[in-house]
């Protein structure tokens, strides 16, 4: 992948950030129970060195498990929806658009795509996986028209959200696992050695920030939450048409 792609606005926003916000708190939590760890990870050049790299790997490994949860999280939806969001609002039957502006957005792609004919409700009644396949062929023509970020910047911003919010909820129960790890890890070690669970201000912080972290993968990472994100994509996609 080059750079350019690895660090453009959608990998930054859809890829990276969620991988940072599944890391970061358990990492913060390790560092308050483990803190000697940490001390000698950076006791030499070598071993700073080494740490990097593996952090590096590790993200980059993470980036690419909550890509693949993405979208499965993405084919879930869209069988339990009856279809992506673009090509369900451009059916007749479909209530998200009226019907004076979806009649606009079929002549659109009717005048535009090639061998592009818009089902009338009858045909989409009687035929209704041939009236899809063409309401997808309008979908994808459009996809391949709007990348121009400039021309097209609210594309891009919600194709943005709607990635890092498809790609938060992939993540979901791996971030949930990585949040409690350290804690159970940690008590699991004092069991391990007879003492009694310690509660010091090291550990009452780190229970502070999993408290927290979990309570906003639970109560915010949702599939509303990203259903919400999926329709402001389609609606700003589809309004290409008017362009």
């Amino acid at each position: 992948m080059a750079l350019d792609q690895l660090f453009d606005t959608y990998s930054l926003r859809a890829r990276h950030l969620p991988t940072v916000l599944v890391v970061v708190p358990p990492l913060m939590v390790s560092s308050l129970l483990f803190p000697k760890v940490y001390e000698r990870m950076g006791s030499s050049m070598t071993s700073v060195s080494v740490s990097v790299s593996l952090s590096l790997v590790l993200l980059f490994f993470i980036a690419h498990v909550l890509r693949q949860r993405g979208r499965a999280v993405e084919n879930k939806m869209t069988t339990k929806a009856g279809g992506i969001p673009t090509t369900c609002w451009l059916r007749h039957r479909d209530t998200n658009l009226d019907s004076v502006t979806k009649a606009r957005y079929h002549s659109y792609l009717a005048k535009k795509v090639q061998g592009f004919n818009s089902p009338t409700q009858s045909q989409e009644l009687q035929r209704p996986s041939m009236a899809d396949d063409m309401y997808r062929s309008g979908v994808k023509w459009l996809l391949e028209n709007t990348r121009d970020t400039v021309k097209y910047p609210l594309v891009l911003k919600e194709n943005s959200e709607y990635g890092f919010r498809r790609n938060m909820l992939g993540g979901k129960w791996f971030a949930l696992t990585l949040c409690v790890l350290p804690l159970a890890t940690a008590y699991a070690w004092d069991f391990y050695k007879g003492a009694a669970p310690q509660f010091d201000n090291d550990r009452v912080a780190a229970i502070a920030i999993a408290v927290l972290a979990v309570a906003g993968w639970l109560f915010f990472v949702t599939g509303e939450w990203v259903k919400d994100a999926s329709h402001a994509y389609a609606r700003a996609l589809l309004a290409a048409c008017e362009a």
